[in-house]
């Protein structure tokens, strides 16, 4: 049974790093940011299930407060919730983008 959650934990972890590499090359450095915001919460939530050889954790009303506020701050992030377009959207029909002067 070890052997095959060793296997399993490297597995999950080679994913989740290739997953990572892939989010970095193809979105902003922001995404990123909130993709591993949203990441943490969530492996919280992962360890109070009941999994071999680990002993299960309590769940706290911290965690599901801090994956609800995560997502929220995305949603504001991305004009979802208050209509205000993120980096990148378009407004009035112009696509803002922000450029350094030279």
């Amino acid at each position: 049974l070890t052997p095959c959650l060793a296997l399993a934990y490297w597995l999950c972890n080679i994913g989740f790093s290739a997953s990572a590499v892939t989010l970095m090359r193809q979105a902003s450095a922001a995404t990123v940011v909130i993709a591993n915001v949203v990441a943490l919460p969530l492996s919280a939530l992962a360890f109070c299930l009941p999994l071999p050889l680990l002993q299960q954790q309590k769940l706290h009303w911290q965690i599901l407060g801090s994956l609800a506020l995560a997502i929220l701050g995305n949603l504001v992030y991305s004009g979802v919730l208050f209509g205000s377009p993120g980096p990148g959207r378009r407004r009035g029909g112009a696509t803002i983008v922000a450029t350094r002067a030279e």
